[in-house]
């Protein structure tokens, strides 16, 4: 994120707090010396989409192309209490790429891949959040397919290479997300997010369990799909003791999470207190990273 007001250029950089010092100190070296910025703070993108929320505790719920379920309290990571799965909106192309090769739809290339995402992200929903929303579905989707049957126009995108100028889906349409809170759907034996929410619940200390769970932050683009934020709270509602009453809270611009809270930090006192000037750098070298160090 670069911003210009005062007449210095900065990079809110969105990777893993916890890269080495050696790593830290030569991507710092390369923003500044290769891209002549005047300051660089390091943030952890959790973090940064907790500030989106204009909140500093909570638990992050951050799914793109993998899982992150992070603690933070005050502005700070809880980091032995979040958890990452290696898989997240690859998994749902790829699960949607074998509904579509049944139906004689082979979308195998990396341009094609898209064209999977696009259908994904028109088509694909969430099973609602009562216990038993999946298997209604399911039953529906058996005996009226056309209940639930939904197409996208591939038109746009196809420039007569395609022989089909549209994608229909049916049950395929909520099952292919089903693995998101029961992995076994997609052969996996992880555990479903709302487990690795509870997780991040039960780890954190008794006296901000409470605050925890009524604090839950969405963040990233697999969080839109229909029905997400009413699944996920109803499931952990499940699997919570009864005094604890989880919120979910799903800004409609939990997309770019990341970078608007960016935008949150880079006018705050805090980013001018974390920040690495060149100056600071050219004094200190890579001895400068070690502010952030935890």
């Amino acid at each position: 994120m670069f911003n210009d007001s005062t007449l210095n250029v900065f990079l809110q950089v969105s990777v893993p707090k916890h890269l080495n010092h050696a790593t830290q100190a030569e991507l710092v070296r390369c923003l500044f010396d290769d891209f002549g910025l005047q300051s660089v703070n390091l943030t952890h993108q959790s973090v940064l989409s907790m500030l989106s929320y204009n909140s500093t505790s909570g638990i992050v719920v951050d799914i793109g192309e993998r899982i992150d379920i992070v603690p933070i309290m005050d502005g700070y990571m809880l980091e032995s209490s979040a958890s990452q799965v290696p898989y997240g909106g690859q998994q749902l192309v790829d699960h949607l790429r074998h509904f579509l090769v049944q139906q004689r739809c082979s979308l195998f290339t990396d341009v094609e891949s898209y064209l999977i995402r696009h259908v994904l992200e028109k088509l694909a929903y969430v099973a609602g959040p009562d216990t038993n929303s999946y298997n209604a579905e399911l039953n529906k989707a058996k005996s009226d397919p056309s209940s639930v049957r939904d197409s996208v126009d591939l038109k746009p995108f196809s420039n007569g290479q395609l022989p089909w100028d549209e994608i229909s889906l049916e049950l395929g349409r909520f099952q292919v997300t089903e693995g998101l809170f029961h992995p076994e759907a997609w052969g996996l034996d992880n555990p479903g997010i709302q487990k690795l929410v509870h997780k991040a619940i039960q780890d954190c200390s008794v006296d901000i369990r409470k605050e925890m769970v009524r604090s839950i932050f969405l963040s990233g683009g697999v969080t839109l799909l229909p029905n997400f934020p009413e699944r996920l709270e109803a499931e952990i509602d499940r699997i919570t003791p009864s005094h604890l009453i989880p919120k979910v809270h799903a800004s409609p611009y939990r997309y770019h999470a990341a970078y608007l809270g960016a935008c949150v930090l880079s006018n705050s006192s805090t980013y001018e207190q974390s920040k690495i000037s060149r100056d600071e750098w050219r004094t200190n070298g890579p001895d400068s990273v070690r502010k952030w160090k935890p």
